[in-house]
Formats: structure tokens, sequence, C-alpha cells
């Protein structure tokens, strides 16, 4: 997916800004946050195959650190060494990153391979690549179905979607920031709605596809996508956000049909700080 154009979007602040009201006040709240100098945010991913927590630390257009359970895939490149159930990261954009390991700090690239012999001795943990994708779902239900129990992207969709896949996990090694997800929310909504603290909205088929496929997901291609969304605002800046989506998605000539929710909470903001290595900056840049 090509990056968000950030100029349309700093128009789109301008704009904002020099007619207030309830809906730009918003607008503005939501895009205070990049304006700022580091947060910190965690947030609850829900898909098909489980919930887990992300806790991230960003030192904005900078280093971020994050904290994530395991993915399959890394689980076959780290080995026996990485039997605990998260790893911490330290990102220079959204995918160039360092894992900390017992030797010290690596690329995705520096990591060992397993044996054949390791892979069999993993059993279910070692997921397929696929599972480091969105969350499939087969017989959906919720705000994107029909009273008949169709889903409505489904109805709109060409071909036939793969009923019979497995579980597709939302894990990644990369990282979405707060951020960056608030601007796509903000600038892409089919309706928002402002009552006091609270808003709340519907985000538009190119919105949603945006949160559902992002940067390291190169061989993943949103087709529909659909999604709904709450914003919490506290002294001018959003502070806690929940997404709703389900949509479709084409990974390897096949069409899934995919759902997922997060929860994200932001704090530190100003406040946040976090050491970078030596080591990681060599690797990284910076």
């Amino acid at each position: 997916m090509p990056p968000l154009p950030y100029p349309w979007l700093a128009a789109l602040l301008l704009t904002s800004a020099a007619v207030a009201g309830p809906v730009d006040d918003a607008i503005l709240a939501a895009m205070n946050l990049a304006e700022k100098p580091n947060y910190s945010w965690r947030a609850t991913i829900s898909d098909d195959l489980q919930t887990y927590d992300l806790h991230g630390q960003t030192r904005v257009g900078e280093f971020t650190r994050v904290t994530m359970p395991l993915a399959g895939d890394l689980r076959r490149q780290f080995g026996r060494r990485l039997r605990e159930h998260e790893l911490t990261m330290i990102f220079r954009g959204n995918v160039r990153c360092a894992i900390a390991t017992e030797e010290g700090w690596k690329t995705a690239d520096e990591l060992p391979a397993l044996t054949d012999h390791e892979i069999a001795e993993l059993g279910t943990f070692a997921i397929p690549q696929i599972a480091l994708g969105m969350g499939i779902r087969r017989g959906m239900s919720g705000f994107g179905h029909t009273p008949g129990g169709r889903s409505k992207l489904r109805a709109g969709t060409r071909g036939g979607l793969n009923e019979d896949s497995p579980g597709y996990s939302s894990l990644r090694l990369a990282v979405s920031h707060p951020h960056e997800e608030l601007a796509i929310i903000v600038s892409s909504y089919a309706d928002l709605r402002v009552n006091g603290n609270l808003v709340t909205g519907r985000l538009t088929d190119l919105g949603a596809q945006l949160l559902l496929v992002r940067e390291g997901q190169a061989d993943v291609e949103p087709v529909a996508a659909t999604g709904s969304f709450q914003l919490w605002i506290h002294d001018g800046m959003v502070t806690k956000y929940h997404v709703e989506m389900e949509g479709v998605l084409s990974v390897e000539h096949e069409l899934l049909e995919v759902r997922q929710s997060m929860t994200t909470v932001v704090n530190g903001v100003g406040t946040t700080k976090f050491e970078v290595p030596a080591e990681v900056r060599q690797k990284l840049g910076g």
C-alpha cells in the first residue's frame, strides 16, 4: 500500500483551523499527536486467532520501541532461544527494525534460520507465514452484514472467497504509529459525529483499507473494506480510540474475508523517554 499523502493532510489541518466547529475541533485533536515530540501507547488488538497487547514508545519521526507477542514466522527464525512470549524491537520508520536477542540486537536478516528438526519440535508454534497478515474470519457477523447474515463486502466482491483458509493473525514485523492511524481516520471518514468528548463515525472504503493493510505487507492487497471508529478527546487531544473493521483481502491470488478490532490508549505525551543503543543506531542509521 502507498503511504498516506501527508501534504494533503497538512492542507486539511490548515482548513480545519480556519473554520472552527465541533467536527473541525475533533479533526485537530486527532492531528495534534503528530505535532508532539514523543509519546507512549498500548494497543489491544483482536483477530480471529487471538487477542494480544502491543506496547510502544516513539520519538515522532525518529525511533520507536515496541514490545509485542512473538509472531509465528519469527519463532522459526529465532529457534529455541525465544520460547518466551514476547519480543522487544526498535524501529526506524515502520518496517526497518532491530530485535533484542541473547546475542545483542539483530536485524531480521541476521536471525539464524531453524533446522527442519527444530521446526518439527515447535509444532503448532511454527505458524505458516500467511498467519502474519490480518485476521481471517469465516461466517462473520456484525456491522458489515445483511439481515440474512451475508457479508455486504462478500456480496460486492468478484471471485470466490476461500472459506477453508486457516486463521490469519494481525501480528507482523512492522509498527503502525497511533498518530498515523488517527491521520487516516480523520482524513477518510464517511460520517463523523461529536457528542461532548466522544467522537464516533464510519470509515470510507479507502480509509478502512489503509488501516487493514500497512507497510510490511507487500504480498497482501485490499479488495474491499468497511469500518467504524470512536475517539475520546481530553484537553484538545485524542487519548484513546477504538476501530472495528472488516474487509476482503487478496493474498497469493486468494480472496480472504477478514475482521479486526483495536483499542489504543495514548499517554506520556511529551514525557516519553527511552534509550536507543549505539548498536541499534549503527544497524538502522541515525
